[in-house]
């Protein structure tokens, strides 16, 4: 009888050790990788909901690094627009991949509906002597960039999705001007990131 039971035991776990890995349903989606700092709260994918609302990302306290008197008021004009640019760059290539129903930006909607919304934090001008002297090799911390903070929540219930954080980059010319140019195309790519985030939870 010995025989038969261990043959029977080795078959079982021959079948066990055959079974596909399965995720647990309450396990957080894998994060995209795209963002600086991605965290995934939800287990579903975003395809469930048929629209996606994107709002402008508040820029009322951004702290404003390696920025001087005479560069505050070069950028002072576009300071305020830089959400609606990013916002804009989000809502054109959301529409571009086709993946929700309805997009819409800055309403209110209940519902079926994931809501973005974030601010940003941080302006910086980056350190004008590492760049000119480095170039291309300047660390992200030593450039121009931008940095934002936000999430995804469900629009019915208010639970947070995912929290994210990110810091775009660039350099300015020959390592001084064109600060309020580069900050406006860091604004546009930016929004650009943030709809590959939303693409790869869909």
């Amino acid at each position: 009888m010995k025989k038969p039971f261990l043959v029977f035991t080795l078959s079982l776990l021959a079948m066990l050790t055959c079974v596909p890995y399965a995720p647990a349903k309450d396990e957080p989606l894998s994060k995209p990788d795209v963002l600086g700092e991605e965290t995934i709260y939800t287990t579903q994918r975003l395809s469930r909901y048929d629209t996606i609302i994107i709002k402008d990302f508040d820029i009322s306290q951004p702290e404003l690094d390696n920025i001087d008197d005479e560069e505050k008021k070069d950028i002072e004009p576009v300071q305020a627009t830089l959400p609606k640019i990013i916002s804009s760059s989000f809502v054109n290539e959301i529409n571009r991949l086709k993946i929700f129903k309805s997009v819409e930006h800055n309403t209110s909607k209940k519902g079926n509906a994931v809501i973005v919304e974030g601010k940003v934090t941080k302006l910086s001008g980056g350190h004008g002597a590492a760049k000119f002297f480095l170039g291309w090799m300047t660390p992200q911390s030593l450039r121009t960039h931008i940095a934002v903070s936000g999430r995804l929540i469900d629009a019915e219930s208010g639970k947070e999705l995912a929290v994210f954080n990110d810091v775009k980059s660039g350099l300015t010319g020959a390592g001084m001007g064109y600060l309020k140019e580069i900050l406006v195309n860091l604004s546009g790519d930016l929004g650009k990131d943030l709809a590959e985030f939303v693409e790869k939870l869909h």
